[in-house]
C-alpha cells in the first residue's frame, strides 16, 4: 500500500516462511494500538495489525497529513483472527503479529474449528510504501479449506479532521479502479491535488472489488494441506 500525492504506489502481499518480532512494544489485546513511522508516512493499527474505520485512536495509513487507507482488515472464514502475540521492532518500521482463527461455520456447512490455522503477518513501512506479508499455517492433520479476505477502504481524510478539528470541506472521491492485481483509490482534493492509493497483491487475488481482495480459488476456499504453510 503506497501513499503519496501525485504518484501513489504499491502494496504487496508475499508469503514468507517465518515471522520475527524484535524488541519493542508487544500486545495480546486487540484494544491496543501499534504505530509505525517513517519519513512523512505513519501507520496506526489495532493490536492484531488490522486497520478499522470509525474506531477511536485515528487508525489508518497516513502520508503527508492525509489518511490514505481507513480500513485494512484480514479475515479467516469471514471473521477476524483471535490475537496471540504482536510486537513492533526497535526501528519502529516493522510490526509482526500472530493470531488464530475463530470457530466458524462455512457456507457449505463445514465447521472450521477454532485454533486450526495460525495466521502470521508482517507490516513494514518504507519510503511511502506499506508492505503486508501474510502466512497461513495449517495446525491440524487434515486438509483445510476456508475463505481468506482483506477488507479495504480509503477516505483521504485530513489529519486534523481525523483528530476532531473542524474541517474546511472535502474534495471528491473518484470511482475505485479495480484491476486483476488489486485496487487504486483516487481523490481530487480541494487544493487541486490528485491523490492516489494503490493496493496490489502477489500472488494476484482471486477476486477484487472496491471493498477489498479475496484470496480464494474458484471453489470459494483457501486450501491448506495438513501441517503446511502458504
Amino acid at each position: 500500500m503506497q501513499a503519496g500525492e501525485n504518484a501513489i504506489g504499491d502494496a504487496e502481499a508475499r508469503g514468507v516462511p517465518t515471522v520475527t518480532a524484535s524488541a519493542g512494544s508487544s500486545s495480546r489485546n486487540r484494544g491496543w494500538t501499534h504505530v509505525l513511522k517513517e519519513g512523512d508516512s505513519f501507520l496506526v493499527t489495532d493490536g492484531q495489525g488490522d486497520v478499522h474505520a470509525n474506531t477511536p485512536g485515528a487508525q489508518g495509513l497516513f502520508h503527508e497529513g492525509t489518511r490514505h487507507l481507513v480500513r485494512c482488515a484480514v479475515t479467516l472464514g469471514g471473521k477476524p483472527a483471535l490475537p496471540l502475540v504482536a510486537g513492533v521492532d526497535a526501528t519502529g518500521l516493522l510490526l509482526a503479529t500472530q493470531g488464530t482463527n475463530q470457530c466458524v461455520t462455512l457456507s457449505d456447512g463445514r465447521i472450521l474449528v477454532e485454533r486450526s490455522v495460525l495466521l502470521s503477518r508482517q507490516l513494514f513501512l518504507w519510503q511511502g510504501v506499506c508492505y503486508l506479508s501474510l502466512v497461513c499455517q495449517n495446525l491440524t492433520a487434515q486438509a483445510l479449506a476456508f475463505p481468506l479476505a482483506i477488507a479495504l477502504s480509503a477516505d483521504f481524510a485530513d489529519l486534523f479532521a481525523v483528530r476532531g478539528f473542524e474541517s474546511r470541506g472535502r474534495g471528491t472521491l473518484l470511482p475505485v479502479d479495480v484491476e486483476p492485481a488489486g485496487l487504486t483509490y483516487t481523490y481530487q482534493g480541494r487544493d487541486g491535488v490528485l491523490r492516489r492509493t494503490r493496493v496490489t497483491a502477489t500472488p494476484f487475488p482471486h477476486a477484487s472489488a472496491p471493498t477489498g481482495l479475496e484470496f480464494s480459488p474458484a471453489t470459494g476456499a483457501f486450501h491448506l494441506l495438513p501441517r503446511h504453510c502458504l
